[in-house]
């Protein structure tokens, strides 16, 4: 073992260093240690939330939209968007209409009423994309237009899909009247089920309805687009630019990124926040860790001066002194490494339950071995950064002074 390693781990071990020192060193390693593994529990944590947010975002909304900007635009069918988009690419492309709505319901006594947007799609490609969400099955006889609604608007309209009951969609600017101006159009549906996706915007305001339904029922404000699936849903961006460029005039693509950038942005921010406020507090764990080394610098002078009088380099002084910082920082991020992956996995096996507010089953936990390593490394560096100024102080101090009155 090279002497300043081996000499650093002895300074370490002495008995010469007080009564308290060895607690002191103790509590310098659980402090990185705790910091090294609240860094890791929370990257983990938040890492998960965003992969649940990103995979419910996935799950249920395009991958990409192709969407026209004006009533000019040009035509755009099926053949054009896949002549653009490779066959490895493209999972599935789908036809939809939506438009913003008031749906009514008598079902609670009384009128309830509230916006909406109703969505027109193939039954069918829902069931087919989205088994786990939309498991329904029509009736067999039903007179009015079947309509598929998110459990809040159920549950704040008071309509039951195992009752079959009814409510009224309401489209504001679906007409233009005998005056030139826009007349509501009004439509009957039986609601045949309802779904729940976690997502606020959809659970809450999205009815979906058969395509050529949605088509009656809209008019004049319905807005057709169309869905893209992708088979690797990141390159969502990638495909979008590449469409983009080869579009037909008036026409648009937004992905399902670009379109929660502003969500993905907020997490970002967030956990870019939490990570300096952890970083903060292994900064202030480092304290202890110079308290330690101003401790071994006061008691071991003598030593070091000896050292420099028999032909030590003065710059070893330094190398000596973070040698000992970083196997403090070397145990205490290690430590601090097995007990943070430690209760990540406990918490994944344990599946914590959250409340319905978070649209989130259990506690998400996804642990990135890179960064677990990097917060890791985080510590060590902080610990020998903490180690520079005791190291530099007793470098300053000459020898004939260290040594006078020995």
């Amino acid at each position: 073992m090279p002497f300043l390693p081996w000499l650093a781990w002895r300074y370490l071990q002495s008995g010469r260093l007080g009564r308290f020192s060895s607690l002191l060193t103790i509590l310098a390693i659980l402090s990185i240690a705790i910091g090294t593994a609240s860094l890791i529990i929370i990257l983990s944590v938040m890492r998960g939330f965003n992969h649940e947010v990103a995979q419910k975002l996935m799950g249920i909304r395009p991958h990409i939209s192709i969407m026209h900007d004006s009533l000019n635009a040009d035509l755009l069918d099926a053949s054009t968007i896949k002549s653009i988009l490779p066959d490895h690419v493209m999972a599935q492309m789908t036809p939809c209409i939506e438009g913003e709505v008031i749906i009514q319901s008598h079902t609670l006594g009384q009128p309830t009423q509230q916006g909406a947007k109703v969505i027109g799609i193939s039954f069918d490609e829902l069931r087919k994309n989205h088994p786990l969400i939309f498991d329904f099955s029509l009736p067999d006889q039903i007179e009015k237009t079947p309509a598929i609604i998110g459990k809040d608007i159920a549950f704040q309209l008071g309509i039951f899909p195992a009752h079959l009951n009814t409510m009224t969609i309401i489209a504001p600017l679906a007409r233009i009247g005998p005056h030139g101006d826009f007349v509501p159009k009004k439509s009957p549906v039986t609601v045949v089920a309802d779904f729940k996706t976690g997502i606020f915007q959809l659970d809450s305001k999205a009815v979906f309805v058969p395509y050529n339904a949605a088509k009656s029922m809209l008019g004049h404000q319905m807005r057709a687009y169309w869905q893209i699936r992708l088979i690797n849903p990141y390159k969502a961006s990638q495909m979008a630019i590449l469409l983009n460029d080869k579009l037909p005039s008036g026409w648009h693509a937004s992905t399902w990124i670009s379109e929660n950038a502003k969500l993905f942005a907020a997490l970002e921010l967030e956990r870019i926040a939490m990570i300096a406020i952890m970083i903060l507090q292994l900064i202030i764990a480092s304290i202890s860790i110079a308290g330690v080394m101003l401790l071994i610098a006061t008691v071991k002078r003598t030593d070091i001066g000896l050292l420099k009088v028999i032909g030590m380099a003065r710059y070893k002084v330094i190398i000596l002194f973070l040698y000992i910082s970083s196997i403090i920082g070397a145990l205490g991020a290690s430590l601090g490494f097995a007990l943070g992956t430690f209760v990540c996995m406990l918490l994944q096996y344990l599946q914590i339950p959250l409340s319905s507010s978070y649209y989130l089953d259990a506690l998400p936990v996804s642990i990135h071995w890179p960064w677990s390593i990097a917060c890791a490394l985080i510590g060590i560096a902080i610990a020998i950064i903490a180690g520079l100024y005791p190291a530099i102080h007793t470098y300053r101090i000459g020898e004939a002074q260290i040594l006078r009155y020995e």
